[in-house]
Formats: C-alpha cells, sequence, structure tokens
C-alpha cells in the first residue's frame, strides 16, 4: 500500500484534520497527544464493534514519521500503536529494525548515541520488538534481530528479547528456545507464562 493523501483521512475519524496537524507539530506533547487520539479512536470503534484498523490504520502512515523522534516516548507510543494493526503494519518493518539498532546502547551502528539511560531505550526496544512479533509473517526476518538482545549486557533488554521472540510465536521463537529459558529468572512473571 502507497502512502495516503492527507486529504482521504479528513473523514475517517473525528477531528482528524487535528490529528493530522498535531503528528508533524514542533510540539511534543501535541505529537503524543495526536498517537494517544488515535489509540482511543480505534478502541472505542473495536468495543461497538465497528471497524478500528479501517479507520485508524491510514494515519499508521503519519505514525511512523514519529519512529525516529528524538522523544522517546513518542516513539514508543508510536510502535505501540502500530502493534495494533498487525499486518496491515508490515511497511513498517525497516523503520522497526532501525529503532532496535539506533536505540541500543552496545550497538556500533546507533546513531543515538544520546540514549544513555537504559529506561528510555529499553523502552522504545520493547515496544518495536512487540510490534514486530504482532505483524507476524511480514516481520519474520525480523526476529534474529530480536534474538540478538537475548545475549545483551543489560538484563532487561535480555528480558525484552524474550518477550519480543514469544510475541513471535512458537515456530518462529524455536531455534531460541533454549536460551530463552535460560533467562527466565530476568523475565516478569506473566512474560514467563507466555513464553515457556
Amino acid at each position: 500500500p502507497a502512502r495516503p493523501d492527507r486529504g482521504s483521512l479528513l473523514d475517517l475519524v473525528p477531528n482528524a484534520q487535528k490529528i493530522l496537524a498535531n503528528l508533524s507539530s514542533p510540539k511534543a506533547d501535541s505529537r503524543f497527544g495526536a498517537i494517544r487520539d488515535l489509540h482511543n479512536i480505534y478502541h472505542r470503534l473495536e468495543v461497538r464493534g465497528q471497524n478500528g484498523v479501517g479507520a485508524v490504520g491510514p494515519f499508521c502512515w503519519f505514525v511512523a514519521d514519529n519512529l525516529t523522534d528524538s522523544d522517546v516516548w513518542i516513539v514508543a507510543a508510536a510502535a505501540n500503536l502500530l502493534a495494533l494493526f498487525k499486518e496491515a503494519a508490515a511497511p513498517f518493518v525497516p523503520v522497526l529494525l532501525k529503532c532496535l539498532v539506533d536505540n541500543d546502547p552496545a550497538d556500533p551502528d546507533s546513531e543515538r548515541p544520546s540514549v544513555k539511560r537504559v529506561g528510555d531505550c529499553g523502552e522504545i526496544i520493547r515496544a518495536a520488538c512487540l510490534t514486530l512479533g504482532a505483524i507476524g509473517k511480514p516481520a519474520h526476518h525480523a526476529a534474529p534481530r530480536v534474538a540478538a538482545f537475548l545475549s545483551h549486557r543489560i538484563p532487561a533488554l535480555r528480558a525484552t528479547a524474550v518477550e519480543g521472540l514469544a510475541a513471535f510465536g512458537d515456530e518462529v521463537a524455536q531455534p531460541y528456545i533454549r536460551t530463552m529459558r535460560g533467562l527466565m529468572d530476568d523475565v516478569e512473571p506473566r512474560v514467563r507464562a507466555a513464553a515457556v
């Protein structure tokens, strides 16, 4: 699918014009608010039995622009929203993979050397890993990059790799199962239950 024209989105959700403007606003609060608004609209539609993906999905091209934002929480929020669209978010696999490199403090190719706090980079890496897992088959080739975090020096990122690979499903995670099981002490109980 091609990136849609902004004008074609104006009738899809309430306040569409404002949301589109806020997604590219110079103000971080506005960008974050627009992503949150789309998240809320999606859930409202789904609860009513309506098509949340159909209404909100086309906005994802503009949400994905924020995957390279300078604000850690906006990147994580954008990735988390894309996860709702599963295979429909496949066009964004390359930029999600770039998120893993750019926010890994141990990666020599990282373009975000300013990320020093583990909590910050970890939030983005977790969101990107889980979104890649949610996308499913079109993102299966990304599993080895997610699995690379299994041997990371930071325990929280090792745990994120377990969670991310579990999101891909048994077939993709199978080559890494033994390593994943060995890391269960790093992982929260709810993730442990899903991953084993």
